[in-house]
């Protein structure tokens, strides 16, 4: 019998696959694209009980954040934010948000990989909490978990840019965690002014760190604090 991990996997790819080349195509509506990748995805789905009960190594913690992303560009539907809270579940049960010992004996490309793992849940959870307006998994502090400085095994991302995806989503839900609140509106206007402006300068530094290929908005730090 075939593991439901790799399974849900392979699905979940040919899925994306699918509905990407399909959605590329002068020929195909986005609905008939999405209806044929729709009956991948759910052959994936088909082994989330098995995949959550019966695994929880790296493999297991991987394909559930790959089904959350998949998910995520699905029209009507909300699956993507249980995918993403069993991968959490499963990372915390791993330690992944705790930074890692040399005692474990891990190797470079292990740590790496664990890292990463971590930071891609972390975005994919904080952006879900954004949009829904559903709390967050992941407690920033209980996170001791460094951001990676190198690409992982067999990768060619920017680095650069994925650490400013990763401190954009950080600051994106301090907005809504600390500003947008019921609590927020009972705290003092100095108390609020004084994180606002420890959001704004979080935001000018995310800017100035912005490498100039992908800075589409040239808007200065005065500008900003004019708003």
């Amino acid at each position: 019998m075939e593991d439901p991990v790799w399974f849900a996997l392979r699905n979940t790819t040919y899925a994306t696959s699918r509905r990407y080349l399909l959605a590329n195509s002068t020929s195909i509506t986005f609905q008939h694209a999405e209806a044929t990748s729709w009956l991948l995805f759910c052959n994936a789905l088909s082994v989330i009980g098995e995949m959550i009960v019966s695994h929880s190594g790296m493999t297991a913690i991987q394909a559930l954040t790959i089904m959350a992303f998949h998910a995520m560009g699905l029209a009507g539907l909300c699956v993507e934010y249980p995918m993403i809270k069993y991968a959490v579940q499963l990372a915390h049960a791993k330690g992944l948000q705790r930074e890692s010992l040399a005692s474990w004996g891990l190797s470079s490309a292990d740590l790496l990989t664990r890292n990463w793992l971590w930071w891609t849940i972390s975005v994919i959870d904080k952006q879900m909490s954004i949009q829904s307006g559903r709390p967050s998994s992941i407690l920033d502090d209980d996170i001791s978990t460094p951001i990676p400085t190198t690409a992982p095994p067999g990768s060619s991302i920017d680095v650069k840019v994925v650490t400013l995806i990763i401190r954009h989503a950080q600051i994106c839900f301090r907005v809504m965690d600390r500003i947008m609140p019921v609590k927020a509106s009972k705290q003092g206007f100095d108390r609020t002014y004084e994180t606002i402006r420890d959001i704004q300068e979080q935001l000018e530094g995310l800017l100035q760190d912005m490498p100039s290929s992908i800075d589409g908005n040239t808007t200065s730090s005065a500008a900003l604090s004019a708003n």
